[in-house]
C-alpha cells in the first residue's frame, strides 16, 4: 500500500470500517460484513490484523482495535503538508441506512495487555508498568470490571516495588482521566489477587483503558527487571484471559540522575520536521516524551523552528544555529562555550560544565545518506550489491564525520582529556549489527562493512547502545522507522563517545511512547544512554 503524497491524489470523502487480513476473505464472507462493525463471530476474525472503526474518534490517532505491542499501527492523524493549517480528519455518526448498527447488549470484543518498554530510575513513584485495553460493543446491560490478576513471578525482586497501583484511565491511551481502582494500592507479591464485587467498574462502548503502575524503592537494584503480567481478569465474575505480546525490550532499574550527580542522560533524537506530524499540537507530544526520559543532554535533529518552544518547556540551556536550523542541543548543564561548526547543518558542537566541574564537549550531527540506491529504506529487496551501498556511504556519511572529527573536535582535545559525546542521525548502519550471525535480521544481507561505523571506532569512539548490549541478535532493535515496521532492525541513530571520566551503564533504544499504546510522534526512533562520571 502506498500513500498519496500529493494533494491530487488524496482521498477525500468518508470511511468507516476499515478493515486488514491476514487471510484471503471470500466474497460472500465480505458482503454479509460489509455493512456491519465486526465481531468475533466473524470466520476470519482472528486473521484481521488492524480495524479501525473510528468509533472513539480520530483526535491525534485512531485506535487499531487489534494492535498490539510496540507497533500497534494506530492511525496518526496529520497533514502530507505538515506546515498547513487545513482541517485535520474528523469522525462523524454513521448515518447510512444500510448499516447495521452493533448488537445493543454489551459484548467482549477483545482484551489485551501492552507492556512498557521504558526503564525506571530508582525512586521513581506511579511509574507506569503495562496497560490492559478492553473493547467492547454495545451499550446496554454493561459489563463491569470486577476482578483482576497479577503476576509478579517475572520480577527479578520485590522489595524493588514498594505498592502497586491500578487505575481507569478512560477511552485514549493520552488521557486526563485517572481514577484508582482496588483500593489505595497494593503491597507487591508473586500473585495478586484482586476483586471489586461491591462496586465494579463499568465499561462503556468500545474502547477501555486499565493502567498498573508501581511505586520503586530508592534502593532498588540497578539492573533489575520489572515485568508484570496479566494472566486473567474478571467481567460480571466470569473469568477472561487477555492477549499480549512480549517486547525483546524489558524494562530495568536504572540510576536516578536527579538525586546522583554523578549520573547523566542523554537522549539522541530526530523529531521528524519538528515534531508537529501528529494532530494539531503535535510539538506538545515531543516535549511530554522528552521530559519522560529525564534526559540532561538532548542532541537533536529536524528541529526546525521548534528549538526554542522545547528548550522553554524544558527549561533547558540551547545551542542552535538559527531557530529554524537542523541541529540543537538542549542541556540541563550550562553551555561553557558555542564551538564554530564546519556546516551549521551538519554539526553543532559545544562545550559543556557537568556537575563536577568538569568540562565534556557534544554534538548534535547529521550525516548524509546514500543516494542511488537509498539502501536504508530498500534494503529488504533483494538483489542489492553491498558494496555499492560501502561505496555510497563513503562518498556521503563517512566524509561528513571525517569532517565532524578532524575540524569540530580533535582541535579541542589536543591539550585536555576532556570527554566527548557524539549524537546524530548517520544515516548509515553499524558494521556491529550487520554481522554473519545477524544476517537472517537483514534480509539475508552480511557481513557488511558500513564504513562510517568502522571510522569512529578505529577513532576511539564506542557505540554506546552495542557496548551495552553487545548481542547484535538478541538486541536487535532499531530506529528506522518504528512507525513504519518494515525496518525493525535498521539502527541509524547512535550516541558515541569517548574520553576519561564517563562511561555507559545502560543504554535502549526508545520506540514507544511513556503513555502505553499512545502513537509515537516521530519517524525515528530515540536512543537514550546513562552515563556515569567516574574519577578517571
Amino acid at each position: 500500500m502506498e500513500y498519496a503524497k500529493i494533494e491530487k491524489t488524496a482521498f477525500g470523502g468518508w470511511v468507516d470500517e476499515v478493515r486488514i487480513w491476514q487471510t484471503e476473505v471470500a466474497a460472500q464472507t465480505i458482503q454479509k460484513w460489509a455493512h456491519q462493525s465486526i465481531n468475533p463471530s466473524h470466520p476470519n476474525f482472528k486473521k484481521i490484523v488492524a480495524y479501525y472503526n473510528f468509533n472513539d474518534g480520530i483526535d491525534k490517532s485512531a485506535i487499531n482495535w487489534v494492535g498490539k505491542g510496540s507497533q500497534a499501527y494506530h492511525l496518526r492523524n496529520g497533514r502530507n503538508n505538515y506546515k498547513g493549517q487545513k482541517p485535520l480528519a474528523y469522525t462523524e455518526i454513521n448515518d447510512n441506512p444500510k448499516f447495521v448498527k452493533p448488537a445493543k447488549e454489551q459484548k467482549l470484543f477483545n482484551a489485551i495487555t501492552i507492556h512498557s518498554e521504558w526503564d525506571i530510575d530508582q525512586g521513581a513513584s506511579d511509574n507506569a508498568i503495562l496497560k490492559l485495553r478492553i473493547a467492547v460493543t454495545g451499550s446496554l446491560t454493561p459489563l463491569a470490571l470486577t476482578g483482576i490478576t497479577l503476576d509478579l513471578s517475572s520480577v527479578s525482586a520485590l522489595s524493588d516495588i514498594s505498592r502497586i497501583h491500578i487505575y481507569h484511565t478512560g477511552k485514549t491511551a493520552h488521557s486526563t482521566i485517572k481514577s484508582e481502582i482496588f483500593g489505595k494500592g497494593t503491597i507487591p507479591s508473586k500473585k495478586i489477587v484482586l476483586s471489586e464485587r461491591n462496586t465494579p467498574i463499568r465499561l462503556s462502548a468500545g474502547i477501555n483503558y486499565f493502567l498498573i503502575t508501581a511505586d520503586f524503592s530508592a534502593k532498588a537494584a540497578i539492573g533489575n527487571k520489572i515485568k508484570i503480567d496479566i494472566p486473567v481478569f474478571e467481567l460480571n465474575n466470569r473469568h477472561y484471559t487477555p492477549e499480549t505480546t512480549n517486547s525483546s525490550i524489558a524494562p530495568t532499574i536504572t540510576p536516578n540522575n536527579y538525586t546522583d550527580a554523578n549520573i547523566i542522560k542523554v537522549l539522541q533524537w530526530n523529531i521528524w520536521h519538528g515534531g508537529i506530524h501528529v494532530g494539531n499540537n503535535g510539538i506538545n507530544n515531543i516535549i511530554n516524551l522528552i521530559k519522560a526520559t529525564h534526559a540532561d543532554i538532548i542532541t537533536m535533529q529536524e528541529a526546525y523552528g521548534s528549538q526554542l518552544r522545547i528548550a522553554e518547556s524544558l527549561n533547558y540551556f540551547l545551542s542552535t544555529a538559527s531557530s529554524n536550523d537542523n541541529l540543537a542541543i538542549y542541556s540541563r548543564f550550562p553551555i561553557a562555550k558555542h564551538l564554530p561548526p564546519y556546516s551549521t547543518f551538519n554539526s553543532n558542537p559545544v562545550i559543556l560544565t557537568l556537575p563536577n566541574s568538569k568540562k565534556i564537549l557534544v554534538n548534535a550531527c547529521w550525516l548524509r545518506y546514500a543516494t542511488n540506491p537509498e539502501y536504508t529504506s530498500l534494503y529488504p529487496n533483494k538483489g542489492s550489491n553491498t558494496n555499492l551501498w560501502i561505496a555510497k556511504d563513503s562518498m556521503s556519511n563517512l566524509l561528513d564525520i571525517h569532517e565532524i572529527i578532524s575540524k569540530d573536535t580533535e582541535p579541542y582535545l589536543k591539550d585536555s582529556n576532556i570527554p566527548v559525546i557524539i549524537g546524530g542521525d548517520f544515516n548509515s548502519c553499524s558494521h556491529l549489527d550487520w554481522t554473519k550471525a545477524a544476517i537472517p535480521l537483514h534480509f539475508g544481507y552480511g557481513p557488511v562493512a558500513f564504513p562510517t561505523s568502522r571510522y569512529l571506532l578505529a577513532k576511539g569512539y564506542k557505540d554506546s547502545f552495542r557496548e551495552i548490549n553487545p548481542n547484535e541478535v538478541a538486541q536487535s532493535e532499531g530506529t528506522w522507522s518504528p512507525i513504519y515496521g518494515q525496518l525493525p532492525a535498521c539502527r541509524i541513530d547512535f550516541i558515541y563517545y569517548k574520553g576519561c571520566g564517563i562511561k555507559a551503564i545502560t543504554s535502549k533504544i526508545i520506540r514507544t511512547a511513556p503513555d502505553i499504546d499512545d502513537v509515537w510522534p516521530s519517524d525515528h526512533a530515540g536512543v537514550l544512554t546513562t552515563f556515569q562520571l567516574t574519577n578517571d
